[in-house]
């Protein structure tokens, strides 16, 4: 049986000037992975930062607010976007880091929100 990650959001962006960093996605077994943002309405401008620990640790799978570790984050790749209300895609192919997280800003003229997706799966059987 194939190891999927069904989409959930990571994180919500609101309003404008804000920097949030979405939660943390647990990525082992997972071998492809998938980024959107999908806005709600216009994002004038802002980034996607992509980042990855090795060494983040929580007590139970199902507990990520129970952290024992908060790792050492690192930026994997970040991305501009502008004028957008379309989704915008981040693909990742055979990811060598346990867990990602991504932090999301938006300028100061951008007034719409968006939510950030993940999904993913394992290659093969």
């Amino acid at each position: 049986m194939k190891t999927i990650l069904n989409p959930f959001p990571l994180a919500t962006m609101l309003g404008t000037g804000r920097v949030v960093t979405s939660s943390v996605a647990d990525i082992r077994r997972i071998d492809n992975v998938s980024l959107a943002l999908v806005p709600v309405a216009l994002i004038a401008s802002g980034s996607v930062e992509v980042q990855a620990s090795v060494d983040y640790q929580y007590s139970s799978p199902s507990a990520e607010q129970n952290t024992v570790g908060n790792g050492t984050w690192f930026s994997v790749t970040s991305s501009l976007f502008s004028g957008t209300t379309v989704p915008y895609f981040l693909n990742f192919n055979q990811v060598a880091y346990p867990f990602i997280r991504c932090v999301l800003s938006s300028s100061n003229a951008s007034t719409g929100t968006g939510t950030l997706w993940i999904s993913g799966k394992a290659l093969g059987s």
